[in-house]
């Protein structure tokens, strides 16, 4: 290739080696929230010597924000894995359900572990699920203990789209607009 747009994969060999070949390396950081994911649209369209392709990108991505529907309306959320992983409004995820109009019920930074006990003690009004549709992950984890599950049924709940969740970037905003559209506020 001609270039290469890595985020935060690839060993420095790779890297060294790529750019000894005289292959350009771009850089991308970790998506935290779409206004970053935004600036990478520009970034890559920059490198590639696309800027009229990444205006089209970002004028499609101002358009699927602005068709987010507030579902939150403001309610307390938290982010749950069966893996018992939260994350914090510093995050992509966290940003996602601050554009769904909720608020996070939890304020740590980045992405954490919450033990079933202290989520147990914890009130929000809506959980917001991560993966509890994969069943390989669902074996053994905090997730699947039955006061967690519990609790999880008498709470609003909904999933989060795996196309948002697996690898977040701008893309994700596409899969968040259509989970607003389909889940009721």
């Amino acid at each position: 290739p001609d270039m290469v747009v890595r985020a935060w994969g690839g060993d420095l060999r790779l890297i060294q080696e790529l750019q000894r070949r005289g292959i350009k390396v771009v850089d991308i950081d970790d998506v935290q929230s779409f206004a970053a994911a935004r600036a990478h649209l520009f970034k890559v369209g920059a490198a590639l010597d696309a800027e009229a392709g990444a205006q089209i990108a970002a004028h499609r991505f101002d358009e699927a924000l602005s068709q987010v529907r507030n579902i939150g309306r403001g309610r307390t959320v938290i982010y749950y894995t069966p893996s018992g992983t939260s994350a914090g409004p510093d995050t992509l995820t966290g940003d996602m359900l601050k554009t769904l109009g909720f608020k996070l019920a939890v304020t740590r930074s980045g992405y954490f572990s919450i033990s079933p006990e202290s989520l147990i003690a914890m009130k929000p009004d809506v959980f917001a699920l991560g993966y509890y549709d994969d069943r390989y992950a669902m074996r053994r984890v905090p997730g699947r203990q039955p006061l967690v599950r519990a609790l999880i049924e008498k709470t609003p709940h909904f999933a989060l789209p795996d196309a948002a969740m697996a690898c977040g970037g701008w893309f994700s905003l596409y899969a968040l607009r259509d989970l607003s559209q389909e889940t009721a506020p």
